[in-house]
Formats: C-alpha cells, structure tokens, sequence
C-alpha cells in the first residue's frame, strides 16, 4: 500500500515553513495560509513541489518573488517557479487590481493622443479579427457535426432536445403573448385607417401578410435572441471563467462539438415551430382586435383570411427560420468563447451577444425583403 503523501505547515510572525511535499494531493493542508499576512517562505525542508504548490506561493506572496522572502528553494524548483510566474504575473497583477485585461492595460499604458485614422484602424483590425475568429468557429461547427455523423454513438442528442426545451418550448409562453399583442396592436391601426375609407375587409389581407410573411418571424427571432443567445453566452462563458472549457480540452472533447452543436441543432429544429406558433397567437389577435373594433366575425375573418392570404406568404416568413436560428446560436456561441476570465466579461459579453444578434436578424431581415422584392414574391 502507497505511502500517504504529508505536507507540514509551521506558520509564525509572517514567515511560513514547508516540511514534506507541497503538490496537489497535499495543499489542502497549506490553504489557511490564504487568510494570513505571509512576508517569508522557508522552503529549506520542502521535498517536493508541483505547479499547484507553485500557485499557491505565488499567490501567498502575491506574485513577488525575490532572495528575501522565498529562501533556501532548490535549482530545479526555482525553474518551475520561474516558468509559472511568466504565464501567471500578467493575471496575478490584473486580480490584485481587480481590473479586466482592457482596464489594466489602460492604466499601465499612458494615454496618448490617437488620430482618427489610427482609431479606426484599430477598430477595422479588430473587426476584421472577430471575422476571422467567427469563421473559424463556423469551419470548426461543420467538422464537428460530420465527425458527430460518422461516430453516431457520440452525437449529442440529450443536448439536443435540452435546447429545444429551454430555447423553445420554455419561451412559448412570453413569445405568444407578445405575438398575440402585436396582432392585436397592428390591427387596431390598420382597422383605424381603413374604416376611414371604408375599406375594413382589406384588414383581414393586410394584417395576415403582414404577420405571416415579417412580423410572425421577426418577433420571434428577437426575442428568442434576447432569451437564449444571451443564455448561450453566459453559459459558456461561465463555464470559460471556471475554466471547464480548458478541462474538456484536457480530456480530449472537443468543446464545439459539445457546447455550440447541440445548441445550433437545437435551435434549427425548434425555430420554425416557434415561427409558427407566433404565427398562430398573432392571426389571433388580429381576429380579436377585427372583431372588437371593425365587428367582423371570427367566421367571416377566416373565410377572408383563406380566400386572399396565399400559403405562399407563409413559406416566405417560415424560410427565414434557418438563417435566423444561425444567427442566434453562432452568435451567442461566439461571444461565449470570447470571454476573459473575470465576471464582469460575462456580463458585457452577454449584452454584446443580444444586441449583436438582434442587428443581424434585423439585417438578415431587409436583405430577405429586398431578395423577396427583387424575385416578386
């Protein structure tokens, strides 16, 4: 039976003392040290010592390392502790200040006078590299998905159906209600107009183009972006901060294949279904409001509905469901990876993530507008 690995710590006046092996399996025993004052760290009777003892030094001296506060360290411990510095000292520094990246290096950086020209180029660099990384993101989904389709075992189906759960069935309720007071808002105020000219039948065709072809479409995608892209986001980047992408890397799982697919699936499979259902409660209210202000019965509005609304309209709006959950998942995803490790990037990721989303669905929208123009649908 392997012998059970000691760490003793002796801590006194600021000076701390290590006796036995300072690694993983022992610094439990070590992490008091925390809540202390430490000035000193007698490594004279240390045995052993890995990178997660070397942090925890680093971190009792905070990240100040010289002859007179770490003593008597062996050659070959020194140069582990020299090589973790380097990678930790930017972090350390920016946890001591509690600052992002952004802000730390504003403060370091003086400020210096910057040209127009050279703001937006710095702004055209960085647009352009965002491209780049959400293309690479794209390329690495596609790989992923046909490795998923060849190993049919390990693709994500439970995943699958958790999104079309929280994204979709989850967001019928707030989605139908405001589809249903969209439909009753747009009639009233083309109700209004028309009875001045007597022409309240017309209600009926306008506002089920209207709701079928852009506005059924548009409202859910919208609020499906400012429901579930910010959730992809602040899932994935909390799962960054925590550093569980890096641990799925570690273990050989491809984070794209298990964060960003199922969520992109998930929102092809379930957003035509929501198209449809905004569809439904916006006809609805329509009805209502054509019923209450215009006095036309429900029969007399379905007839009309049936007689001048082609089913064309309705595959014009439901063709707009692929290139809109595209743009909700791809786009909630992307800013999830681009998280620093630090609460406040969550937060300002997350809210970049929606209004992201929400300017190319609107986007995506005037171009299917234009197309649908230009192809006299």
């Amino acid at each position: 039976m392997a012998e059970a690995k000691k760490l003793e710590v002796a801590y006194q006046g600021g000076v701390v003392s290590f006796k036995g092996e300072l690694t993983l399996d022992t610094i439990a025993e070590a992490v008091f040290l925390q809540d202390q004052k430490v000035k000193v760290i007698d490594a004279t009777n240390l045995e052993k010592l890995d990178t997660a003892g070397v942090l925890l030094i680093l971190k009792l001296l905070k990240a100040k390392i010289n002859p007179n506060n770490l003593l008597n360290l062996k050659a070959e411990e020194e140069h582990l502790l020299h090589l973790v510095q380097e990678q930790e000292s930017v972090k350390w520094m920016i946890q001591k200040h509690q600052l992002s990246a952004q802000k730390f290096i504003k403060e370091k950086i003086p400020a210096t006078w910057r040209t127009p020209f050279e703001i937006l180029g710095k702004w055209a660099f960085y647009k352009v590299e965002q491209i780049k990384i959400f293309l690479r993101l794209i390329g690495e989904l596609s790989i992923g998905f046909v490795k998923s389709i060849k190993a049919i075992r390990r693709f994500p189906f439970p995943n699958i159906v958790g999104v079309v759960d929280n994204a979709g069935c989850r967001a019928l309720p707030i989605l139908g209600l405001l589809a249903f007071l969209i439909g009753v808002v747009l009639a009233y105020q083309v109700g209004v107009q028309l009875k001045n000219y007597g022409a309240d039948v017309f209600i009926v065709r306008l506002t089920g183009i209207a709701i079928l072809r852009e506005f059924g479409p548009l409202m859910a995608a919208v609020i499906i972006a400012g429901r579930s892209a910010s959730s992809f986001t602040a899932e994935i980047g909390t799962m960054k901060v925590n550093q569980e992408i890096d641990a799925l890397k570690t273990m050989g799982i491809s984070p794209v294949e298990r964060l960003i697919l199922p969520k992109f699936l998930g929102m092809l499979i379930i957003f035509p279904f929501l198209i449809l259902w905004a569809d439904i409660l916006g006809m609805l209210g329509g009805m209502v409001m054509a019923h209450a202000s215009l006095d036309i019965s429900f029969e007399s509005f379905m007839q009309e509905f049936q007689r001048s609304v082609l089913v064309k309209q309705f595959w014009l709006g439901m063709g707009k469901a692929p290139i809109f959950a595209a743009i909700i998942a791809l786009v909630g995803c992307h800013q999830g990876f681009l998280v620093e490790s630090s609460s406040e990037s969550v937060g300002k990721r997350t809210t970049t993530s929606v209004v992201q989303a929400i300017f190319l669905i609107i986007v995506a929208d005037s171009v299917f507008s234009v197309l649908y123009n230009v192809l006299r649908f």
